[in-house]
């Protein structure tokens, strides 16, 4: 089945928010990408990194089953852009900016963002805010789509 660019495109850019998804639940609980590892995203790091993290690989089987799937069940395509743009916040929190010797990690986490009402700023507020807009986006999209067609 015959799929544009922008599509593979897609698919292939669901592998950042799958790994910090994988990365920090299951491998490496609220760690962010290269905590332990390496200041930034040098070759060598990345090869540490890789050495003892699978989320990478396993999120890119699971982008590739989701463009397998999607290809066959042509609706699940319309998760894929709000799921990418719900989770740029947590996929940047987790991952951070290359080469930037890790900003984010500098300036927002270890309790450097005081919440209204109290608390910190922290992963599951991230979490919260993808699950949330994730909601909204499919949501907004679905009804979009109904009020077009009918």
């Amino acid at each position: 089945m015959h799929a544009s660019w922008r599509w593979r495109l897609g698919c292939a850019a669901l592998t950042i928010p799958l790994a910090a998804i994988l990365h920090q639940t299951l491998f490496f609980p609220q760690m962010c990408m290269l905590n332990t590892i390496g200041r930034d995203y040098t070759p060598d790091v990345i090869a540490r990194w890789l050495a003892r993290d699978p989320s990478l690989p396993l999120a890119a089987l699971l982008a590739a089953g989701f463009y397998w799937l999607s290809a066959r069940q042509r609706w699940l395509r319309r998760l894929l852009v709000p799921f990418l743009i719900a989770f740029a916040p947590l996929s940047i929190w987790v991952w951070d900016i290359p080469f930037s010797g890790r900003a984010i990690c500098a300036a927002f986490h270890d309790k450097q963002i005081a919440l209204p009402g109290g608390g910190y700023l922290r992963n599951r507020h991230l979490y919260v805010l993808g699950v949330a807009l994730f909601a909204a986006l499919s949501l907004a999209s679905w009804a979009r789509r109904r009020l077009r067609s009918g």
